[in-house]
């Protein structure tokens, strides 16, 4: 099947994206420590049955950096407007599912379903006493490989695990990804990212449609909270707590994430 690939013009940037599929829209929104190759696992298996678009966001992956402040949650509308999909369904792994949560709230009529790997950034305790930057220290003084090897320790390893626990090639992935990130933004000053105000953790009633949430079982704690916090906040059908798995559960354990994805995407309609 035929994928349609390339950097898309959404007026105030351009996102790259891979676009495949025939049938109702699924967007794959990557996580603030990944870019749009983190959805392998389910890119292929989802354009079977959905028209599926996976992109990489403003300065992550192949998108280029921005110098202005910007909305993600407004660049994904920009996106799915650009393509053209119509009603969608989202599926957002940590700061994606804010991405997608932001959107859901101020398009409503767009979503159909929500399937997110929680961002701490959802948890009403947000920032977390766990939280660390480490790597941002090691950033500013001008370490990409170290930033990227301390992200990975805090959020892809997490603190209840040994690196050794994490499977060789979702580190090879998670890596490559981290370090790409942070070689793109060495010597650049970052425009401001702007979120919804108010912030949507305290406005997560307002989300209408269908929500799955997945969290691995090996997760950090605040992200635990997030999920737990989501899940009486919001219309969740299910909270999924997926055994042997971190931050990265989509990679960690893709036919638990791709089972229970598919069954919610193609559940009845609430």
């Amino acid at each position: 099947m035929e994928i349609r690939s390339g950097l898309i013009d959404i007026g105030v940037a351009r996102l790259a994206c891979d676009l495949r599929g025939e049938g109702t829209g699924v967007v794959l929104v990557h996580a603030g420590i990944g870019d749009r190759r983190m959805w392998g696992p389910q890119f292929d298996v989802l354009s079977r049955d959905y028209r599926v678009l996976q992109y990489d966001a403003r300065g992550f992956g192949q998108s280029p950096l921005s110098t202005e402040e910007f909305s993600l949650a407004d660049d994904l509308a920009a996106l799915i407007e650009a393509l053209d999909l119509g009603r969608v369904s989202l599926v957002g792994s940590s700061l994606g599912s804010l991405t997608a949560v932001e959107f859901a709230i101020a398009h409503p009529e767009k979503v159909h379903r929500l399937c997110l790997v929680p961002s701490s950034m959802l948890a009403p305790g947000f920032p977390a006493p766990e939280d660390t930057d480490d790597a941002g220290e090691a950033f500013a003084a001008g370490d990409a490989i170290r930033a990227a090897e301390l992200d990975y320790l805090q959020w892809v390893v997490g603190p209840d695990r040994l690196p050794q626990d994490v499977a060789p090639d979702v580190r090879e992935l998670a890596m490559a990804m981290l370090q790409d990130f942070y070689r793109l933004h060495l010597g650049v000053v970052d425009p401001d990212v702007r979120f919804l105000e108010p912030s949507a953790r305290g406005r997560l009633p307002e989300v209408k449609a269908p929500a799955l949430i997945i969290v691995g079982d090996q997760d950090r704690q605040s992200i635990r909270e997030a999920a737990r916090w989501m899940e009486t906040s919001m219309p969740v059908v299910r909270l999924l707590r997926i055994g042997g798995a971190g931050h990265l559960v989509n990679l960690e354990q893709p036919e638990r994430f791709n089972a229970a994805l598919l069954s919610f995407l193609g559940g009845d309609d609430d």
